[in-house]
């Protein structure tokens, strides 16, 4: 016998599907204003959380991966293939969607954290991300290109503390905040939806990480402030030159 919820369940789970994917091109998107030649840096802060939502709460378990794939395509693809342009050669130049394929089928994160209860979601998610911006300076052709922080370089209040934490403090800021949010956002749907095909993200837990997140931002926002205003009034100026050898390819080939 078919009954109501039977049919609701099975016309929600195609629904969930399409608007995963649609959350995940729209992180993509926003991940790719936020870089120069477009710089909408306030992207940046919120651009993980629709698909890192997607991929654990809209997506089946086994195609969850889909998610940061479909992500990294919008948002890598484009981006790399104009850094590296023609001179990086077939691979180089779509080494965005080579990214993109390489994580659909090798990342697992979801299984982990349904066997943990979400308990580690946040650390393993900000310390996975930075961790991996760390090694990766040491390929040459990518180095540091694309790192989270670098949005913000037009914002003198904001990236003060760099000085102090470096880079990676500041992507460390970013992504934490981008995973608390998405916690929050799964916990939310979890008690308004109740879907009995996930593990529950503990709503107490992602509170804390909330405040805990605001507490890091104020203190980082306070700390950048007071680097800023600090400053000498009267600063000599520096003559900088940029030197063009007019080498006939780009200098990172």
């Amino acid at each position: 016998m078919i009954t109501v919820s039977s049919v609701k369940t099975k016309d929600i789970k195609p629904m969930y599907f399409l608007l995963g994917v649609i959350l995940s091109v729209i992180s993509g998107i926003m991940l790719l204003l936020s870089f120069p030649p477009y710089g909408l840096w306030p992207l940046i802060w919120i651009a993980f959380v629709p698909y890192v939502f997607a991929q654990h709460r809209l997506l089946p378990s086994k195609w969850s991966s889909l998610a940061p794939s479909i992500a990294l395509l919008f948002w890598l693809g484009p981006y790399l293939a104009r850094i590296f342009g023609d001179e990086g050669g077939f691979f180089f130049k779509y080494l965005g969607v080579w990214i993109a394929v390489i994580v659909f089928f090798l990342q697992k994160e979801r299984k982990f954290h349904e066997l943990t209860r979400y308990r580690w979601f946040i650390l393993q998610g900000v310390i996975n991300w930075v961790g991996f911006e760390m090694i990766r300076t040491f390929i040459p052709m990518l180095a540091t290109n694309a790192f989270t922080g670098y949005t913000q370089a037009s914002q003198a209040w904001l990236i003060q503390p760099v000085s102090i934490f470096s880079i990676y403090g500041m992507n460390l800021v970013i992504m934490l905040f981008n995973f608390t949010l998405a916690q929050g956002a799964m916990a939310w749907f979890d008690r308004k939806w109740q879907p009995g095909d996930v593990i529950p993200v503990d709503i107490r837990a992602s509170k804390r990480w909330l405040v805990g997140t605001c507490i890091t931002l104020v203190v980082w926002i306070g700390i950048s402030l007071f680097i800023l205003n600090s400053a000498p009034v009267d600063a000599p100026t520096v003559r900088v030159a940029a030197l063009q050898p007019n080498f006939p390819e780009a200098a990172h080939v």
